[in-house]
């Protein structure tokens, strides 16, 4: 009996050892899985936007009164596109609210996208620019075909006069019996006036100043520099009152104007320099013209 009292008294011992709890062992912490969604939040909105412009105008104002639709497939059948692209974007799903918020009704009952402030800005500057540069191109056209149309009609008349000044030369030239009567028409003032009038000085009723070709170069490219100048002026300027959105596309057409404008000024400058130091700012006169005497 003594042998198994100490047995059952050692068992106990033994059985309280093992009951007694060990501490934990420190475990490190699984590392948290963190979902980064779409940062921006805004881009997505604008692609949702473009994709509800497929369908009717009700289904975005009935999605923001029950979003609960967004979830159920049956619905979203008939529209293929948008439930891929909400596939894609689980999180209009999650925040319909700020998706969808900004779409309301009409009195005819039909929704429509009510911009924010920033983004009716952003509209009317974008219509506006679309506007100036369809102007801007449709005026270079038609300025390209008018000084075109221009050119050839100045040629024609150049190429008759130069013709009938060619055929009355020829004539005065049969008249002339010998050489000497030729070289004495040739040094007397009437001949000389009337061997040196070209066509050019008849142009516009023969009342046209000549100007030389330098000059008129150089007004061009300073007149252009001016106006381009100008206009990127005008750009820079607006952008104390436009907003935010569009500084960035103001000031690029403002240093683009502003370029142009010196760019034609400095070319203004080099040709008249270069042709002042060619000598070829030498003011032409028109030849005097004597009136044919009456013997």
């Amino acid at each position: 009996m003594t042998t198994l009292a100490r047995a059952a008294a050692l068992g106990l011992v033994a059985a309280s050892f093992v009951a007694v709890p060990r501490p934990a062992l420190a475990q490190t912490p699984a590392p948290q899985t963190i979902v980064v969604e779409d940062q921006n939040a805004d881009r997505t909105r604008e692609a949702l936007e473009e994709v509800l412009k497929r369908y009717p105008p009700s289904l975005a104002y009935v999605l923001k009164l029950d979003p609960s639709l967004l979830s159920k497939p049956d619905y979203l059948a008939p529209y293929p596109v948008l439930q891929q692209f909400l596939a894609k974007h689980p999180e209009v799903v999650r925040s319909p609210k700020y998706y969808f918020d900004e779409y309301t009704v009409r009195d005819n009952n039909s929704n429509y996208y009510n911009p924010t402030p920033e983004q009716s800005a952003i509209n009317m500057w974008r219509s506006n620019i679309e506007g100036f540069t369809f102007l801007l191109g449709f005026l270079s056209v038609l300025g390209a075909v008018t000084w075109v149309i221009k050119s050839i009609v100045d040629h024609r008349r150049w190429g008759r006069q130069a013709k009938v000044q060619a055929e009355v030369h020829n004539k005065v030239i049969d008249r002339l019996a010998s050489n000497e009567e030729m070289l004495a028409y040739v040094q007397s003032p009437a001949g000389a006036g009337f061997l040196k009038s070209g066509p050019a000085m008849s142009l516009n009723g023969g009342n046209m100043k000549i100007t030389n070709a330098p000059y008129n170069r150089i007004l061009w490219s300073a007149q252009a520099g001016v106006v381009f100048l100008a206009l990127g002026l005008g750009f820079r300027w607006v952008n104390v009152t436009a907003p935010g959105e569009v500084l960035e596309m103001l000031h690029f057409f403002g240093l683009i104007g502003q370029s142009l404008g010196i760019g034609f000024i400095a070319s203004a400058a080099l040709a008249y320099g270069l042709s002042w130091k060619m000598g070829l700012l030498d003011t032409a006169t028109p030849p005097e013209r004597t009136p044919p005497s009456h013997s």
